[in-house]
């Protein structure tokens, strides 16, 4: 239909004339014609010359300059906010390219900062954080949509310009700042498909921010969401998951059986929910529970759980039996899933070959468990022959090793492990390293000078030079500098250690290093007061450090002790001995956090302490010191005992 009135000078026939030839195929004509008219029309009617730019940006498509020339100025000086938001919207979908997308950019800016506000100017926010969010210009995106919303809260373009917003967080991975822009997001949308959506969304941005507890809440949620948008199974699933990685295994565990009768919870997602609390459960050392779930889950008749799972779960079960060392029933679950794995499945090949390699790697080890060592050594080698290349296969070397080292025969032990690493087919094993290390450390525990010299050179350096890129080689060269030590060149153990500091600043295991390279320093103290110096100050500096754990901290604070006492500084030994035993085993909340080995040098700073108190002629400070060894059960308890005993002896003695 015409787009104008009729008006008595015949405006209205050079309009429906220049639709006819745009109808016909002739744009060029048509927007001469309309070109022509809009020069004559007066200043009066700027009402019909918008109509006509509006017919000519049409006509002339908005990515062509013509029809983008037309629009821009109808959205300068277009009469009607309508139909400047719709020159806006045509100029947003004509700008295919950056450097097109990149001038509009420039136009709207200048409407924006122009000093009278422009009639449609949240749309022109909007629209410009759209065109950044298009080229990934996530700061002026953000800024617009912040802007917008900011600035005209009640704005019915509200919820797009949290859609903005919502998408810069999500592709810059701030899932948390997404998750408060859902919140918003909800807040405004009714109930229906849209919002349940978006509950779904909140839940999965909370996982990524791996805040797994408001990630369980929000898929509880979203559970009970209506519409349904995700089958509740895949819900459940993520619940459980969330769960287990907020450190809940307690609830996990019980919304797992609260679910079972659900008929929402497919088998496929709870069959896979049991894994992952089950290996969870393994991985906390609580085997007895986690082989319960996974037995009484076996056990149920359930149909349509894929074969590929249920054998994975057969095999975890008697893992852990073996692990709860139920030998019996483990060796029995390896054969019965063995037995399985023969049928005529549609497993997949490579499957079938992974699992039973790793069925017949745990045959194995139950039967060196048993000190059926003839038996177990025959699996072994059916194992390497019958899946040479698996993983499994690999991994079986380190096994006979193991058990070979147990009984004490450290000479088999390394032909095991060195006929592993120089198989032409395992030369590139991910498990190659782990055998040269374990190499070396049974050569380190033979003890004699020519085999920490051969752990040293033959293995260690092995490993570093043909497995550069393996994260074994940092504890390869750790170990390379105590095996200097123990041969007595501190010189060179110090190169190791200092090599270590300067090239591995962030890894995990560092301050390893760092307390080695102290001890270093420290015995060559006796001859630089420099080195004493620095060994101190690295003692000092790991002592205090709150992210390094605990039983280091415990030793750096007894090595620092030492070194004051060595040096006649025995006030301000006493000082730090009783600081480690304060901070460590006093205060609760370190205690929790202290092992076996923080134990043994807190304990070492408190005898210690109590010699230097003795030395003082202090025993009552010393008794108090003992006295705690005995209250905590520490180390040097028979010690404590025999000090104790000796300072009360004249007592005993009074008639």
């Amino acid at each position: 239909r015409p787009l104008l009135r009729r008006h008595p000078d015949g405006r209205g026939q050079v309009d429906r004339a220049g639709l006819h030839l745009a109808a016909l195929g002739r744009a060029a004509e048509a927007q001469a014609v309309l070109q022509r008219q809009l020069a004559v029309i007066p200043p009066s009617e700027r009402n019909t010359a918008d109509q006509f730019r509006l017919m000519l940006g049409l006509i002339a498509g908005e990515a062509s300059i013509a029809g983008r020339q037309a629009f821009k100025q109808l959205l300068r000086d277009g009469q009607k906010a309508e139909t400047q938001r719709l020159a806006l919207q045509l100029l947003a979908r004509g700008s295919k390219s950056t450097v097109d997308r990149e001038q509009l950019r420039r136009d709207l800016s200048d409407l924006i900062n122009a000093p009278a506000p422009h009639t449609v100017i949240e749309d022109l926010l909007l629209v410009r954080a759209q065109l950044a969010l298009a080229d990934n210009d996530y700061a002026r995106a953000e800024e617009d949509a912040r802007a917008l919303l900011e600035r005209y809260p009640g704005s019915p373009l509200k919820v797009t310009a949290l859609g903005v917003r919502l998408a810069v967080a999500w592709d810059l991975k701030r899932y948390r700042a997404a998750a408060e822009v859902m919140a918003q997001l909800r807040a405004v949308t009714k109930e229906g498909r849209e919002r349940a959506e978006l509950g779904v969304l909140l839940a999965e941005a909370f996982f990524r921010a791996e805040d797994y507890r408001n990630a369980a809440d929000a898929y509880d949620a979203a559970l009970h969401e209506t519409p349904a948008v995700v089958p509740a199974g895949v819900l459940l699933f993520q619940r459980v998951l969330a769960d287990i990685r907020a450190d809940r295994l307690t609830e996990a565990a019980q919304q797992l059986d609260a679910s079972a009768t659900n008929p929402g919870f497919d088998a496929v997602n709870r069959w896979q929910a049991e894994w992952n609390l089950v290996k969870e459960l393994q991985i906390r050392g609580q085997t007895p529970a986690a082989y319960s779930r996974v037995d009484r889950l076996l056990g149920e008749k359930v149909s349509g759980v894929p074969e590929t799972l249920r054998v994975r779960l057969m095999w975890l079960r008697a893992k852990l039996a073996f692990d709860n060392n139920q030998l019996d029933a483990a060796l029995q679950q390896t054969d019965g899933l063995l037995e399985r794995l023969q049928q005529a499945e549609p497993f997949d090949p490579a499957l079938r070959r992974n699992v039973a390699s790793m069925a017949q790697l745990l045959k194995a080890q139950i039967f060196l468990a048993r000190n059926q060592n003839q038996e177990g050594f025959y699996v072994l080698e059916k194992l390497r022959a019958d899946y040479r290349l698996t993983a499994a296969a690999q991994y079986s070397y380190i096994i006979q090793a193991g058990h070979l080292t147990q009984r004490g025969d450290m000479a088999a032990a390394q032909l095991v492990l060195v006929s592993f690493v120089d198989h032409p087919d395992y030369k590139r094993s991910e498990y190659a390293p782990l055998a040269l290390y374990e190499a070396a450390l049974n050569l380190e525990r033979q003890g004699l000078d020519r085999h920490l010299r051969d752990a040293y050179e033959k293995m260690l350096e092995r490993l570093i030079r043909d497995y550069p890129q393996d994260e074994l080689v940092f504890y390869a060269r750790l170990k390379q500098g105590d095996l200097l030590r123990r041969l007595n060149d501190m010189a060179a153990a110090r190169q190791v250690y200092e090599y270590l500091v300067n090239n591995y600043p962030a890894h995990f295991d560092i301050l390893l290093a760092e307390i080695a390279l102290a001890d270093c320093l420290f015995a060559q103290g006796a001859n630089s007061f420099t080195n004493y110096e620095s060994a101190a100050a690295i003692f000092e500096r790991v002592r205090d450090l709150p992210s390094a754990p605990v039983d280091l901290r415990a030793e750096a604070g007894f090595k620092w002790g030492y070194a004051l006492a060595k040096h006649a500084q025995s006030t301000k030994a006493q000082i730090i001995f009783w600081s480690v035993a304060d901070a460590f085993l006093l205060d609760a909340a370190q205690a929790t956090q202290l092992g076996a080995k923080g134990r043994y040098w807190v304990s070492r700073s408190l005898l210690e302490l109590a010699q230097l108190h003795e030395d003082a002629g202090q025993i009552d400070e010393a008794q108090r010191s003992y006295q705690l060894i005995l209250d905590y059960k520490l180390y040097g308890l028979a010690q404590a005992q025999a000090k104790l005993a000796r300072f009360r002896l004249p007592s005993d003695r009074r008639p």
